[in-house]
């Protein structure tokens, strides 16, 4: 269990907001508006991954801003 913790502390970060068509890259977008989607869950990121065997895990924390729930890759 330790050494996957410290394996997940390791991993890459991605918030929903990084592909979201809706904002702009002031606003945080990390990506092209061709190539993002409107809106994203996390669980719908997540299930992306899982479908291309990527592994990841929601990590969750209690914000007020619900855009800044994260899954790490």
């Amino acid at each position: 269990m330790d050494s996957e913790i410290k394996n997940i502390k390791k991993w890459n970060i991605m918030y929903p907001i990084y592909i979201n068509s809706k904002k702009t890259l002031a606003e945080g977008r990390r990506i092209c508006v061709t190539k993002a989607c409107e809106n994203p869950t996390v669980t719908e990121i997540s299930d992306c991954c899982n479908y291309l065997k990527i592994p990841c895990a929601i990590e969750v924390c209690f914000f007020v801003d619900l855009s800044l729930v994260s899954l790490i890759i």
